[in-house]
C-alpha cells in the first residue's frame, strides 16, 4: 500500500506495472553506457479532456465582478474573430487559444499565485530523493535554487535587439512572443508564497519505480512511472483543496519518469490540468536533472523553464496548431502549442544571485502558426521566431504536411 504524507514547509501514456526485477539499472549505469541504450531526455503532456469553453465563461463571469486571476482559472484566449482563431498563413479556424492569466489591458496584470509541492519519494531499497535537498554536489537545495531562479524573480532581458526591462523570464517570453499585441506594461507574474509550500513524502511501490546511486553524485537518481505518479499528483492536489486560481507547480530532484515501460525514458516534466465545467486545476512537474544524467541542454531549472513556459501558453492542454515537426525533440509530427519542444535542449545562460542559471530559448506564436511580415500574424520581437533567436523565418520549412 502506498504512504503517503503532507507537510507544511515554513508554515499520454498508459504505464503497466513494471517488477524491479525487470528494470534497467540507469542510475548505476553512467550516463555513456546508458546513451548507448537508447536513454532519451524528452517532455510531454497529458491530455485534460476539460470543456473550454464552459470555463472561459465561468472566468469571464467571474472576472467581470473582480478582474484578476485569483477568482477563476487564470486563464484568457486570443482571437481575432467573433468564432476564434483565424491563421493568417492557411485560412483555418483553430477556435480560441488559451493563455494562463488574466485578459491583457492596460490597467490589470496576471499576478497568479503559484503552489509548490517538494515531492520526497521513499524507494523500495531504502533510497530517497527529495527537493528539499540539494543535487548532487551543489550547496543549495533544489527549492531553494527554484526559489531563487529567474523564473520567481525579475532580471533585465532584451529579445531579438528589442529591450524588455526587468520581468521573470516566462512573462518576458510572453512579451516578446506577443509584442506588439499585449500592451508593454503587461506582466504574466508568479507569485510564490514559501508559507504555501508543501512538502509530500510518499513511498514508491516497486512496481511502479526503482532508485539506485551513481557515481560522483551524493543523491540517488530515480526513475518511476508517470501514470502512477500522476495520479498522486491529482490525489494530492484535491486533499489540500488548492484553489483552481492557483498554478500547482510539482518540484522533483533527479528523478525521472517513463512511458509506457522502463524503456520509454526519460520524461523530465510534463503539465496538465484536470477538473470540471467551472473548476480547472492547471499543473505542471518538473525534474532538477544534475549533470550525470548525461542529458545536454537540461543545466539546473533549464527544464522547469521548459515547463512553466508550456503551462502558460497550453494551460489546458487543448490549443490546437498546423502540423509541425522534425524539430527539436520532435521526430514525427504534433499539432499542439508546446513552446519547449521544438527547442528542447537549446538553453542559455542567466547569472542571478550568486549562481548560473540556464533557461531554455522558446518558441513564438508565430512559429506555430507560421506568421510572416506579409501576412502579420503576430509578429514576435525582431521579426525572429524564439525568445533567443534560434528559430528564424528559415525555420518556418520544418513543417509537416499532414
Amino acid at each position: 500500500m502506498t504512504a503517503l504524507c503532507v507537510a507544511a514547509l515554513g508554515a499520454a501514456f498508459v504505464s503497466s506495472p513494471v517488477a524491479a526485477a525487470d528494470t534497467p539499472s540507469l542510475a548505476t549505469q553512467g550516463s555513456a553506457e546508458a546513451a548507448t541504450q537508447g536513454v532519451h531526455p524528452y517532455f510531454n503532456t497529458l491530455p485534460s479532456n476539460l470543456d473550454f469553453e464552459a470555463l472561459r465563461r465561468h472566468a469571464e463571469s467571474a472576472m467581470a465582478s473582480r478582474p484578476d486571476a485569483f477568482v477563476s482559472p487564470p486563464i484568457w484566449y486570443l482571437d481575432d474573430s467573433s468564432s476564434g482563431f483565424i491563421d493568417a498563413w492557411n485560412k483555418v479556424n483553430y477556435g480560441n487559444i488559451y493563455f494562463m492569466g488574466a485578459v491583457p489591458n492596460k490597467a490589470v496584470n496576471s499576478n497568479i499565485a503559484m503552489n509548490i509541492l517538494l515531492w520526497r519519494f521513499k524507494f523500495s531499497n531504502g533510497l530517497v530523493t527529495d527537493a528539499t535537498k540539494q543535487s548532487c554536489s551543489e550547496n543549495a537545495s533544489v527549492y531553494t535554487r527554484f526559489l531563487e531562479s529567474p523564473l520567481l524573480n525579475d532580471v533585465s532581458y532584451a529579445s531579438n535587439g528589442v529591450a524588455l526591462g526587468s520581468r521573470q523570464y516566462i512573462d518576458a517570453f510572453q512579451e516578446a512572443e506577443l509584442h506588439g499585441f499585449v500592451p508593454s506594461g503587461y506582466h504574466t507574474n508568479f507569485i510564490n508564497y514559501p508559507k504555501y509550500a508543501r512538502v509530500i513524502t510518499i513511498s514508491v511501490p516497486e512496481a511502479d519505480g526503482f532508485a539506485a546511486a551513481i557515481k560522483g553524485c551524493s543523491q540517488p537518481f530515480a526513475e518511476m512511472s508517470q501514470t502512477w505518479f500522476d495520479a498522486q499528483v491529482q490525489k494530492v492536489i484535491q486533499a489540500l483543496k488548492f484553489s483552481h486560481a492557483f498554478f500547482t507547480f510539482n518540484l522533483l530532484n533527479n528523478t525521472v519518469m517513463y512511458g509506457t515501460s522502463t524503456k520509454d525514458c526519460c520524461i523530465i516534466g510534463y503539465h496538465s490540468a484536470y477538473g470540471n465545467s467551472s473548476y480547472a486545476q492547471i499543473y505542471g512537474v518538473g525534474s532538477y536533472v544534475a549533470p550525470q544524467w548525461g542529458f545536454k541542454g537540461l543545466d539546473d531549472v533549464a527544464a522547469l523553464s521548459h515547463e512553466v513556459g508550456e503551462a502558460v501558453n497550453d494551460p489546458v492542454v487543448g490549443n490546437p496548431t498546423p502540423a509541425w515537426g522534425k524539430v527539436g525533440q520532435v521526430s514525427g509530427c504534433q499539432d499542439n502549442f508546446e513552446v519547449g519542444d521544438p527547442l528542447s535542449g537549446t538553453e542559455f545562460a542567466v547569472p542571478l544571485h550568486g549562481f548560473t542559471y540556464h533557461l531554455q530559448d522558446l518558441a513564438f506564436f508565430s512559429w506555430f502558426y507560421r506568421g510572416t511580415t506579409t501576412n502579420k500574424q503576430y509578429l514576435g520581437t525582431g521579426g525572429k521566431y524564439s525568445f533567443r533567436g534560434t528559430f528564424t523565418s528559415k525555420s518556418l520549412q520544418n513543417v509537416c504536411k499532414t
